[in-house]
């Protein structure tokens, strides 16, 4: 049987992506900042670090949550088809 929808599974995959990208580049904007933000100004560094790290966290979760919320009503459709069908 052909799955309906494609271009929301896409989308699904796309949002999968766009999550882990952006947690990685928070992990390397963490350290990016942790290395170079004592020139900004004191103390930067860390708070800034840490900014990166809860705003990428922040952004891969609503990503990932948009992603898997798709899937869960394209699941739910394929399962409310099948059992409304008549055999």
């Amino acid at each position: 049987m052909e799955k309906r929808f494609p271009a929301l599974r896409t989308i699904a995959s796309i949002l999968k992506v766009f999550a882990w990208i952006s947690a990685i580049g928070s992990v390397i904007g963490f350290f990016i900042t942790v290395s170079g933000g004592s020139r900004l100004s004191p103390g930067f560094g860390i708070f800034g670090g840490l900014l990166f790290l809860l705003y990428g966290g922040l952004m891969m979760l609503i990503f990932y949550a948009w992603s898997e919320g798709i899937l869960v009503i394209l699941a739910i459709e394929e399962n409310t088809r099948k059992h409304t069908e008549k055999p």
